[in-house]
């Protein structure tokens, strides 16, 4: 049994889980490929749970994943079960900036979940779109106008406030 299996079946409860990946992803015990790998075979709870835990890294070590890999994490938004919709759109806006020849196909899946019913994956995908739309790598010069678009639409006055401070973001480096 390998060191992502010993904790995942462990009785550790699923924050300890979490926090146990992170641990071995940032002292190398184990890489975001291993746990990529592992998470590709596995239920989508789990899955779920090694995507917070690259998410989490990612925070601080965005280089940590490669292109290969943000590739897969962008497929995983079009996954049916919410979390993982949600912790990919994280993994998404920490790391998005580092691959912007992706920036299309993230911004197309993402553009799905801002219309998810569940209010955190609506979250995460503005999120990641507002970090895309001020980034200074990207490749979308139409970002403002869909930022201000789905501000608009958007019902949640906690989401729409991301979409806004995205839009004043973008006024402020043109400025």
């Amino acid at each position: 049994m390998n060191e992502i299996e010993r904790i995942l079946n462990s009785t550790l409860k699923p924050k300890e889980k979490t926090d146990k990946l992170v641990e071995i992803l940032k002292n190398k015990t184990i890489t975001t490929e291993d746990l990529i790998h592992f998470a590709m075979k596995s239920k989508d709870p789990t899955k779920a749970g090694c995507i917070e835990a690259i998410e989490y890294v990612t925070q601080s070590f965005p280089s940590i994943i490669t292109e290969k890999q943000l590739i897969w994490i962008i497929d995983q938004l079009t996954a049916k079960p919410p979390r993982i919709k949600w912790e990919s759109a994280k993994v998404i806006a920490n790391t998005i900036s580092l691959y912007p020849q992706l920036t299309s196909i993230a911004v197309e899946h993402l553009l799905s979940n801002t219309k998810h019913a569940g209010t955190v994956v609506r979250w995460s995908a503005a999120t990641a779109l507002s970090r895309i739309a001020v980034s200074e790598s990207t490749t979308r010069p139409d970002m403002p106008n869909l930022i201000a678009a789905l501000a608009e639409n958007e019902e949640k006055s906690s989401i729409k406030k991301i979409y806004q401070l995205a839009l004043q973001n973008i006024k402020n480096k043109t400025v």
